[in-house]
């Protein structure tokens, strides 16, 4: 994320100010988001989709030191739920579908984000297709068949 260069932005963990480049890139930092983290062949998530990102902020050495193990959410046995964008009813540990989560992003030097950190899963699902057309913008775009 560019921010003006005369921006300050400080570490919600130890409060010291995340230093900036004069291009008002930050760097070895991380970002707080919410998204969708949809389920791999393997169980475990991707990357969050449809994200949000909220004005939070921490240092790269502050989300590393808590973070104790590889950034990733346990895989959830198939229970059956709703899905929350639709409403139809899915397998929640099911190939495809996704959990909402929160975690920190960290952004790379050279651009774009890096895994997603310290997650927080939620209780709240959705099934695959409608993620889909949440972030292609068809959410509430009715079927032509």
């Amino acid at each position: 994320m560019t921010i003006p260069p005369a921006y300050q932005v400080f570490c919600e963990f130890h409060h010291g100010i995340i230093d900036s480049r004069a291009d008002g890139k930050i760097v070895a930092s991380g970002q707080y988001i919410g998204g969708w983290a949809v389920n791999r062949d393997d169980g475990g998530p991707n990357n969050p989709r449809d994200k949000t990102r909220f004005h939070r902020w921490a240092c790269l050495a502050c989300i590393q030191a808590r973070s104790t193990d590889k950034p990733e959410i346990s895989t959830v046995p198939s229970v059956r739920v709703t899905c929350e964008i639709g409403g139809c009813v899915i397998e929640a540990g099911s190939h495809g579908n996704g959990r909402y989560i929160f975690g920190w992003i960290v952004n790379r030097e050279s651009g774009g984000a890096n895994l997603t950190w310290l997650i927080e899963p939620t209780n709240r699902w959705a099934c695959g297709g409608c993620i889909d057309r949440r972030v292609d913008g068809l959410e509430n775009q009715e079927s032509l068949f």
